[in-house]
């Protein structure tokens, strides 16, 4: 028996041992594609190692196309094998991978209908080697292609264990650098053989070159239980961990191009990674990269409702510490701005409206004590009751922002018109000297999608505060609302009354989103209706001219698409231009 055809023999046994030891982790990522590149390869060696011992011309040429069969598949499932083991078998599974894999099925049926055609090769002939059957042809141009298919995805293979060397340091680093070499020699084997580089080109030592293969693969997979910790772990658990973040994340290159994004950021910009990647940050965020630094506080719509974001960025760096990219965190502080917004507001209240409204109160209530007598007691006694009124309505305020924080929202379908007789009703018992009127344009009743309750709310609120500004003998107050003519559009509500309108101190508190001892509101409605607006998702605005004030919000219709933030956001109110 010559040595190369035992070497070949000798080769598929041992790799038929190896499947029989890899047998067991059947399931682990990676070992089906293992287990199917070891069966092709027992093929290969032992199907080329029979044939050197046939001499029949046919049978001889049915055991080279077997021979060649084995080589076809061995490097796309290598390439199956290293990408699933990697963490990557999405890849496998999705149409980036149906190329390769169309290629060999069709690869395999031109083999087995090689009698048929010349197409891979011609000019078959035997040219015996030391008495074994060995035979050489002439390579076409199509059997050149499949060998370089078979080095390319095997090389492709190669370098994922090799990015798994460099990522993951030493936890996989003698299994996969076993792995990747064992496919040199084999590979080397092939490329002499292929390109007639050596002495005996009708001899392929390709087989014999899997001997030291099934030895390296043996050490990696069962010396070293490669399969019972596996990169797949690790690359899952950094994709999870980003993914299942509520942040927003968002990795960048150099460039500022977007290479990744998260679920929460898909959401934040409401768009898919395929869309987002390769586009600038700037497309997403309407913000220049500039914009976007580290500390920045950056205020972003979505879903009809504003949320403030503090920006973190971290380097990305490579193994040979050179920075490749950032990655930018978009950390939601909604909620804390907000409570920090509402307790500078509930303290001015308490500090300076109970206060000086208490120290009314006392004031005269001791006075009609010490005079029981003056004629003056009875308007003494008008002030008291109107402060005790005043303090009741800022009970009745509190109340309504206790609404607002704590009340979840019941969205539903109503009739505008129901709403605004809601409002005229509530207000014209109370301010029975004004005149409050409503139209809608167009002139039609339309039902809206919205939490009445916190509608009626935020409008009665607002025309309240309105109400209480107006200097004007008959107070009047036209509220006008424009509704939607589809969805997706939104519906605007304004208030204008007959009076210069709401003082510019009322206004500077909710442009700065703040309130501070010098610049602060007189009163609580108009935070009340602010709060309530960016509840509903909408924004609140104020135009000033020389009619006085006109107060606007707009409210998004999406009908039943539309989400309703879990608590308000802050409401800018705009100077006139």
């Amino acid at each position: 028996m010559p040595w190369f055809a035992a070497g070949s023999i000798g080769a598929g046994l041992s790799t038929l041992i190896l499947i029989k030891l890899l047998y067991k982790y059947r399931g682990k990522p990676g070992a089906g594609w293992l287990l199917g590149l070891s069966a092709v390869q027992a093929v290969f060696c032992l199907s080329y190692g029979i044939s050197l011992f046939v001499f029949d011309p046919a049978l001889r040429l049915a055991f080279e196309v077997l021979t060649w069969i084995g080589i076809v598949w061995t490097g796309p499932l290598f390439l199956a094998f290293a990408l699933e083991y990697t963490g990557r078998g999405t890849v496998v599974r999705s149409i980036q991978f149906a190329p390769i894999a169309a290629v060999t099925v069709l690869t395999t049926g031109l083999l087995l209908s090689t009698p048929y055609h010349t197409l891979l090769w011609s000019e078959f002939q035997f040219v015996p080697t030391f008495g074994a059957a060995t035979v050489q042809y002439t390579f076409e141009p199509l059997a050149y292609l499949t060998v370089l298919t078979v080095l390319i995805t095997a090389g492709i293979g190669v370098l994922l264990l090799v990015e798994t060397i460099l990522s993951y340091g030493p936890l996989y680093r003698r299994e996969a650098t076993a792995v990747a070499l064992s496919t040199l020699f084999p590979a080397l084997g092939l490329v002499v053989w292929a390109f007639e580089l050596g002495p005996m080109p009708q001899v392929n030592l390709t087989p014999i070159l899997f001997v030291p293969h099934v030895l390296l693969d043996g050490y990696a997979f069962v010396g070293t239980n490669m399969f019972d910790s596996n990169p797949t772990t690790r690359r899952a658990a950094e994709q999870t961990a980003i993914n299942d973040l509520d942040m927003p994340i968002v990795i960048l290159d150099t460039d500022a191009l977007v290479v990744d994004l998260n679920r929460a950021a898909q959401r934040l910009f409401e768009t898919e990674k395929s869309t987002a990647l390769r586009k600038p940050i700037s497309d997403l965020s309407g913000r220049d990269r500039q914009q976007l630094s580290a500390g920045q506080v950056v205020t972003l719509s979505n879903g009809g409702q504003r949320l403030d974001f503090m920006l973190a960025c971290s380097p990305l760096k490579d193994p040979r510490g050179r920075q490749v990219g950032e990655t930018v965190v978009f950390q939601d502080i909604t909620r804390e701005r907000q409570q920090k917004q509402r307790l500078e507001v509930l303290n001015r209240v308490i500090r300076h409206n109970l206060r000086n409204e208490m120290t009314v109160i006392q004031g005269y209530a001791q006075t009609i004590k010490e005079s029981p007598d003056s004629p003056h007691v009875p308007a003494w006694a008008a002030t008291i009751n109107d402060g005790s009124d005043r303090l009741t309505d800022i009970g009745e305020k509190a109340r309504d922002f206790e609404q607002i924080i704590d009340t979840e929202r019941s969205p539903t379908e109503r009739s505008i018109q129901t709403l605004l007789d809601e409002v005229q009703s509530t207000l014209s018992t109370k301010y029975s000297a004004a005149t409050i009127e409503h139209r809608i344009e167009p002139a039609e009743d339309v039902q809206i999608y919205t939490d009445p309750d916190l509608f009626t709310l935020v409008v009665t609120n607002l025309v309240e505060s309105t109400l209480k500004h107006n200097s004007a003998a008959t107070p009047e107050v036209t509220v006008t609302v424009r509704t939607p003519s589809s969805d997706n559009e939104t519906i605007e509500i304004t208030v204008q009354d007959n009076s210069p309108g709401i003082p510019e101190s009322e206004l500077v508190p909710l442009r700065n989103g703040a309130e501070t001892t010098l610049e602060h509101g007189s009163g609580i409605g108009l935070w009340i209706t602010a709060w309530g607006t960016s509840a509903l998702g909408g924004e609140l605005s104020f135009t000033t001219g020389s009619n006085g004030t006109t107060a606007s919000i707009s409210l998004p219709q999406q009908n039943r698409r539309h989400t309703w933030p879990e608590s308000p956001t802050k409401t800018e109110a705009q100077p006139a231009q």
